[in-house]
């Protein structure tokens, strides 16, 4: 059957699918990675730091210098 972690990793896909328009490819990317961090062992507050540095970093990479272009949310351009 399905395991728990799989289980938690899909429903982490689906929520991400679900805020990344509406709150932003940075928040959602990084409220999202503090549960999948936390299934492969890691704290939530490391999640929580891994999660913050990623989306910022994956932004900052995709949006700057591959000109490709991700929702923003409330952030605006604070990025």
């Amino acid at each position: 059957g399905i395991t728990r972690p799989i289980l938690i990793l899909a429903v982490c896909l689906l929520a991400y699918a679900l805020l990344f328009q509406p709150i932003g490819f940075v928040i959602s990317t990084a409220l999202i990675m503090i549960p999948i961090a936390m299934v492969f062992g890691a704290l939530w507050w490391q999640g929580a730091i891994t999660g913050v540095a990623l989306a910022v970093s994956s932004y900052l990479l995709f949006d700057k210098v591959l000109d490709v272009i991700l929702p923003v949310g409330p952030l605006g351009g604070m990025i």
